[in-house]
C-alpha cells in the first residue's frame, strides 16, 4: 500500500513516521506571527471583550492572584506575564502582594528548571509562585455547597477574601456509579469576584 510522510509534535520535538496514503492528516491553520506580542497583550488588556479594563478591575484591590496553565499546556507565559504584572502593579498592587497560582488540575507541580521554562527566571525571582495541590484538603475551604455537595476554593488567594480570582475544586455525587460517590474536576475563575452578588455560586461556572 502506498504511504506518505507525517510529522507529529512530540515534547519539544517531532516524530517523522510513514502513514497509509489513504490517511487524512489533520493540521492546524497556519496564522501570521504577531509583529509585537507584548504589545498585543497590553491592547488586549485595555481593550477586553464584554468586560471592563484590567485597570479598571484592580483598582482598590490590595492584592491579586493570577492563576496559569501548567506545563502541558503550551501557554506563552513568557509574553503574557510581564504586561499582565507590570499593569496590575501600576494600577496600585504592589510586587508583594500579587501570587501566581499554577492551576495544575491533578498534575503533579512545576518546579525548577521546568518552571523557568514557563515563566521565566525574572518572574521566578521577583513573584510569589505556587502549585495547585488537589490532593491536599488544607489547601481549600469551603465557600458554598449544590444539593450536599461542597463546593472549596484554593486558600492560596493572598487575603482569603472572595474578590481575587481562585482555581476551585467542584464535588458533585455521580448516581449511576454508586461504588464511586463523589469525582471531581478543576474549574480555573478568572474574574474578580464582585461583592455585591448574594452567593458565591452564581459566580462559578455550570
Amino acid at each position: 500500500m502506498p504511504e506518505k510522510e507525517a510529522k507529529l509534535i512530540f515534547g519539544k520535538g517531532t516524530i517523522d513516521l510513514s502513514v497509509p496514503e489513504t490517511v487524512s492528516i489533520l493540521d492546524m491553520k497556519r496564522v501570521e506571527p504577531l509583529p509585537d506580542p507584548e504589545g498585543a497583550v497590553y491592547t488586549a488588556l485595555a481593550n477586553p471583550i464584554e468586560s471592563p479594563p484590567l485597570t479598571e478591575l484592580a483598582q482598590g484591590r490590595e492584592n491579586a492572584c493570577v492563576v496559569i496553565s501548567d506545563i502541558t499546556r503550551p501557554v506563552p507565559n513568557k509574553i503574557i506575564l510581564p504586561p499582565l504584572l507590570q499593569v496590575l502593579e501600576e494600577s496600585g498592587i504592589g510586587r508583594e502582594k500579587i501570587t501566581i497560582l499554577i492551576a495544575t488540575g491533578m498534575h503533579r507541580p512545576n518546579e525548577g528548571e521546568e518552571l523557568e521554562s514557563m515563566v521565566g527566571r525574572q518572574i521566578m525571582d521577583k513573584y510569589r509562585i505556587v502549585n495547585h495541590y488537589c490532593r491536599e484538603p488544607e489547601v481549600y475551604r469551603k465557600i458554598d455547597e449544590i444539593e450536599g455537595a461542597p463546593i472549596e476554593v484554593n486558600n492560596e488567594n493572598p487575603d482569603r477574601s472572595d474578590r481575587a480570582p481562585y482555581v476551585c475544586r467542584f464535588f458533585w455525587r455521580k448516581k449511576s456509579h454508586p461504588a464511586r460517590d463523589f469525582q471531581f474536576r478543576d474549574h480555573e475563575v478568572h474574574a474578580f469576584l464582585q461583592d455585591d452578588r448574594p452567593s458565591q455560586v452564581d459566580q462559578l461556572p455550570s
